[in-house]
């Protein structure tokens, strides 16, 4: 009979505070009991987001305290497997290999890709920042305008 899997991560883009412990840690710590347990570290994920070098100086120490702060709200370190993103080069292979089979539109019509700040000038700003904080029908509307230009500008 095989054993239930959780599979559960955070970035470590700063420290815990009480939010994360009353929103996600405490289940967490109740869960692993039953569960056999992996706690993904997505330092690799932390970049999309917070790409300055002062963040990056800050993942290493952000990610131990991450690490600390979850066992120390009770996770029993014998029952559970910690996994740092960055620790395993194939990562980075299969990053490059997904990149190669998912197209920039495609992109574009995730929510959360959509909704992100990129730098100005990067191809994955192809929708406007204006066009991002707007209804979701607004969006449709814009995109597929968008689409039929560019269709149509080739």
């Amino acid at each position: 009979m095989s054993v239930a899997r959780m599979l559960t991560g955070d970035r470590p883009t700063g420290r815990l505070h009480l939010g994360h412990y009353v929103g996600s840690i405490a289940n967490r710590v109740a869960l692993h009991q039953r569960y056999e347990s992996y706690f993904i570290i997505a330092d690799l994920h932390m970049l999309t987001t917070r790409h300055r070098r002062e963040d990056i100086a800050q993942v290493s120490r952000n990610a131990r305290e991450m690490v600390t702060d979850v066992l120390a709200c009770g996770v029993d370190p014998a029952r559970a497997t910690f996994y740092l993103q960055s620790a395993i080069p194939e990562v980075g292979d299969l990053n490059t290999l997904f990149q190669n089979l998912v197209t920039v539109p495609r992109l574009e019509r995730v929510p959360s890709v959509r909704e992100m700040d990129f730098p100005t000038g990067s191809r994955c700003s192809a929708i406007p920042s204006s066009r991002r904080r707007t209804s979701s029908a607004s969006r449709r509307r814009w995109c597929r305008s968008a689409r039929t230009t560019r269709r149509t500008s080739r």
